[in-house]
């Protein structure tokens, strides 16, 4: 992840489904789409800083509560080209991030919820 502020950026987020529901991207529609122009060099600092999955295998402790999985499509634009990640905000606080090429344990949901929260 680049450190250094995108020029734009996007928040795509999708309809809650409970906690444990099997889905894919396509099987969930879309609940609102947002430009984020608050928050967007801190946003790229916190997700730059999450440590990587190869950095910190193993398992991740959850707790099994129900609740609603909120998932979002983040996208950042860069001189070089957009970077896309990918993170669920829920109550477990479990499900971590990722874009493709780099994958966290680390839970990222709620910092994808601030952003649509702060943008929406």
């Amino acid at each position: 992840m680049p450190t250094e502020a995108p020029r734009s950026a996007v928040l795509c987020q999708y309809r809650s489904v409970p906690v444990g529901t099997a889905s894919t991207a396509s099987s969930v529609p879309l609940a609102a789409a947002v430009a984020v122009t608050t928050g967007r060099d801190d946003l790229a600092r916190e997700l730059a800083a999450l440590p990587s999955l190869a950095d910190h295998p193993g398992p991740a402790s959850c707790t099994e509560m129900g609740g609603p999985l909120v998932p979002y499509l983040l996208g950042l634009d860069y001189a070089e080209g957009r970077v896309w990640v990918a993170a669920s905000a829920e109550p477990n606080r479990c499900s971590g991030a990722s874009n493709g090429r780099f994958e966290t344990r680390r839970y990222a949901g709620g910092l994808m919820k601030a952003v649509a929260d702060s943008n929406g």
